[in-house]
């Protein structure tokens, strides 16, 4: 299968749902694809530079296919349900990775078990949540849903922790706090580092095609 091929079959996996609209977009993307192929083959390429430079050129199928969304008025809905599906599961990740920490320290056994139970159902949330937006792929959206995910995490647990404080209360969990905050900071870093190199090598790619 060459690479025109494979790219077809990602944008006709991503169009489910689209109906005619998917269907002409699909044959729209497949001529014009083609096309392009044809001429970079005639100006000296060969056929699998060609073929390479014309998918870099005509753009990522997931954001193809959001743009036809986006025509339909379902791409804002389908793009903040993959996000908070995103954010689920980093918030799902963040509490269990806090759990074995707090297991490994020798914690409150209670807190941990507390923290476990938490972070599983986060995860089983974002897995019914991404399965329903699973052909949406918004740009950033690992970015935006770890900056869901550290929203979450101030709201849920540092605010009721800083209000705690305050009113002298002496029994909440700081330590799990302060643990699962550091752990969303560092997801946001990492996802923010990761979003930037992704732009930087598509434009790299548009630049070189």
């Amino acid at each position: 299968m060459n690479e025109i091929d494979r790219y077809l079959d990602d944008l006709f996996d991503r169009l489910a749902g689209q109906g005619a609209a998917g269907r002409r977009m699909l044959e729209e993307a497949e001529g014009h694809l083609r096309q392009t192929v044809a001429g970079k083959v005639a100006a000296g390429l060969s056929q699998e530079q060609a073929e390479r430079e014309a998918v870099a050129q005509f753009g990522e199928a997931g954001h193809v296919a959001g743009l036809l969304e986006d025509v339909h008025g379902g791409g804002r809905l389908s793009a903040a349900v993959a996000v908070a599906g995103r954010a689920l599961l980093m918030l799902g990740a963040i509490y269990l990775i806090a759990a074995g920490a707090l297991a490994a320290w020798g914690s409150s056994g209670p807190i941990m078990r507390q923290t476990t139970t938490i972070g599983a159902v986060f995860v089983v949330s974002a897995a019914v949540v991404l399965v329903t937006a699973r052909h949406s792929r918004p740009p950033l959206a690992w970015l935006a849903a770890a900056a869901v995910a550290l929203a979450g995490v101030i709201a849920l647990i540092d605010l009721p922790l800083v209000v705690g404080l305050a009113f002298g209360e002496t029994k909440l969990h700081r330590q799990a706090a302060v643990l699962i905050t550091a752990l969303a900071v560092a997801n946001l870093a990492v996802s923010a580092a990761g979003s930037a190199i992704a732009v930087r090598r598509e434009r790299r790619a548009v630049a070189t095609a």
